[in-house]
């Protein structure tokens, strides 16, 4: 395979079909450079997405938690809809009554529907009330990130006491 570099002009192999050596420390030397850009390049979008994390802002991406939206300056706010899902799930949950089966078929019941489309069910539940980043601590699944408070510290401990209880404690 030839290689050619127009301006300067580079050439991987001699006209007899050798590599010429030159051209070799060269390309090598250039490999080198652009593979040590490459690494510093995601280390700087690593670090910025760690900063905007702590920031509680969106980082961009597809995904998005449950329970909020990004406003005109990317940051995380309360969203009505999935917001109050949130909310309501957790107060029905610390009552103890409901299991997360039960809660999704309450919920279902109720008229709630997600904003994605997607449905209210079990899995879906036991994710989000086992979640402590909605009490606005650090998710540290998410490089620390930092969400606004949709419940309070005492009512996701709660909820937790209530899972504990349970013949199968949700995670």
């Amino acid at each position: 395979v030839q290689f050619l570099v127009k301006n300067p002009t580079l050439a991987l192999l001699n006209n007899d079909g050798s590599v010429n050596a030159g051209s070799e420390l060269a390309l090598s030397l250039f490999s080198t450079m652009a593979k040590q850009e490459m690494e510093e390049r995601k280390e700087k979008f690593k670090r910025t997405k760690k900063a905007y994390a702590r920031q509680g802002k969106w980082p961009g991406g597809r995904t998005r938690k449950f329970g909020y939206k990004v406003d005109e300056s990317q940051f995380f706010v309360e969203d009505e809809n999935d917001g109050a899902i949130v909310k309501l799930a957790f107060q029905l949950y610390s009552t103890g009554e409901y299991s997360a089966a039960r809660l999704a078929k309450e919920l279902t019941d109720r008229g709630y529907i997600r904003n994605d489309g997607l449905p209210i069910n079990e899995p879906f539940l036991v994710r989000m009330l086992s979640s402590e980043s909605y009490t606005g601590a650090p998710d540290e699944k998410n490089n620390m990130r930092i969400y606004p408070p949709l419940i309070s510290k005492d009512l996701f401990l709660k909820c937790r006491e209530v899972a504990s209880g349970n013949k199968l404690e949700i995670r």
